[in-house]
């Protein structure tokens, strides 16, 4: 079989449907595997114009997604930035994108190659906006989670202050609701202490059923930093939140942990040791 040039891709593509075609023919050819895998960086910085511009439907193509999901990963950083600000850039496409079956594929391909806060932040700036309609969906909440369970705390942060203001509605989906006590879980404490934190800690309490409600508190007072939620200012806000959740042995735990540390509380409390 003859290989084709990658001129002739690169050269004259003007739509997608072309590009498309082009691109599927190219990569199946010998020459198109070895370009992405073993070829030279001046090689690959050619047929990155012609795919960022129409990343987002070939993201969503049946056979072109596997393609573009290698290209992710050959790309590097200030490509991942490029490929980055044109998938968000229109709202309603990226949306597109994370419910497609092939999208949400790709999606995550990319989410796994972000390395720096501008790239993250622009993810989850755009995603913010739509995440409770990608939170009901199987194949948007893939992208979500992926979101919570790698992004680090100062970047998920802002997805799930968007969850904890819409609780309700995100917790008629197990999946989602595992994977949001999940990521919280051991943090709770501090969350709870935090000045942003907790308002998220605050909503969880209030909206949370039953059996989720009764799992934070367990881990508040089984952990070794308690008094923190009762000594500290932002706590204070919030310690009333578990008594109005807590019930039977969980409640009395509390209450013998109270107490138990009420001489040294109430002094903290005045400001004396």
């Amino acid at each position: 079989m003859r290989e084709r040039s990658f001129d002739a891709i690169s050269s004259s593509s003007s739509s997608f449907g072309e590009l498309r075609n082009k691109i599927i023919t190219f990569f199946e050819e010998l020459r198109g595997k070895k370009l992405l895998a073993e070829g030279k960086p001046e090689e690959k910085d050619m047929i990155f114009p012609e795919l960022k511009n129409h990343v987002r439907e070939l993201m969503m193509d049946q056979f072109a997604n596997y393609l573009v999901q290698k290209m992710f990963e050959v790309a590097n950083e200030e490509q991942i930035t490029e490929l980055v600000m044109m998938v968000v850039s229109q709202e309603h496409k990226l949306m597109n994108i994370c419910l497609d079956t092939h999208g949400t594929r790709a999606m995550q391909k990319l989410l796994g190659r972000l390395t720096t806060a501008e790239q993250r932040l622009l993810v989850v700036s755009a995603l913010r906006h739509i995440t409770i309609t990608l939170s009901k969906k199987a194949n948007g909440h893939h992208v979500i989670e992926h979101c919570l369970n790698y992004f680090p705390n100062e970047n998920k942060k802002y997805i799930l202050s968007v969850v904890a203001d819409n609780y309700l509605d995100i917790a008629r989906i197990p999946q989602m609701t595992h994977g949001i006590l999940a990521q919280l879980a051991g943090n709770f404490v501090s969350l709870s202490t935090n000045k942003y934190g907790s308002n998220v800690f605050e909503k969880c309490m209030k909206k949370a059923s039953k059996e989720q409600s009764m799992q934070i508190i367990q881990e508040i007072i089984d952990s070794q930093n308690f008094l923190t939620l009762f000594q500290d200012l932002f706590g204070n806000y919030v310690d009333q939140s578990p008594f109005s959740h807590a019930k039977g042995s969980i409640r009395h735990a509390i209450m013998n942990l109270i107490q138990m540390h009420y001489s040294y509380l109430l002094a903290r409390a005045r400001g004396t040791r």
